[in-house]
């Protein structure tokens, strides 16, 4: 790449699309080292690489929403399995709730609660997802857009030539594919 192109390619990373709750640094890697990848020799290619990188970057910020949106819903999910289910009421229940999410003797308790029923985490996680399923069709359709306009960037990508787009389709999968990992690793600590 470039002195010209680098600089260029830097321009157009001044309107980062970084939440403030996500890491500047790691768009900035994930930009810069997509740049030196792929090598873009041309202020068209360089825009259908920022394309690509801010769309990557995008599908990296909707799989994370995805799991902390699940995940935020735990607490009123327990609590409505516990009132409908195990017939709680709804002050034990999100007691038992922010039990089952602060101290290994509330999970067992709520586990005590739920067996007679065949339920487990599992269900919690399940009436999660029930909960917001509204949220995350709008959290898909999201993600598809992105997915479209990736793949709209590399196939003008590849249209110009294979080999720059063939680079930058194995950045943007390495990236998103790294992401899942982290999200399973993450999702099974908890």
């Amino acid at each position: 790449m470039t002195a010209r192109s680098k600089f260029s390619c830097l321009q157009l990373l001044s309107a980062r699309p970084v939440l403030t709750s996500e890491s500047q640094e790691e768009f900035d890697a994930l930009a810069i080292a997509m740049i030196e990848y792929i090598k873009p020799d041309d202020p068209i290619r360089e825009s259908w690489v920022m394309d690509v990188i801010q769309a990557t970057w995008e599908i990296v910020r909707y799989q994370r929403t995805r799991t902390a949106l699940i995940q935020s819903q735990y607490r009123n999910a327990l609590s409505n399995l516990l009132q409908h289910v195990a017939d709680v009421n709804e002050l034990i229940a999100l007691h038992l709730a922010d039990g089952w999410l602060g101290t290994r003797a509330g999970k067992q308790e709520v586990a005590k609660r739920l067996e007679p029923f065949s339920l487990n985490e599992t269900a919690i996680e399940a009436e999660a997802i029930r909960m917001v399923f509204p949220d995350l069709e709008v959290l898909d359709s999201l993600l598809t857009s992105a997915l479209k306009r990736r793949n709209k960037a590399l196939r003008l990508l590849s249209e110009s030539e294979a080999p720059l787009a063939r680079r930058a389709r194995e950045v943007s999968n390495r990236i998103i594919a790294e992401n899942e990992a982290e999200g399973r690793r993450s999702e099974r600590a908890e």
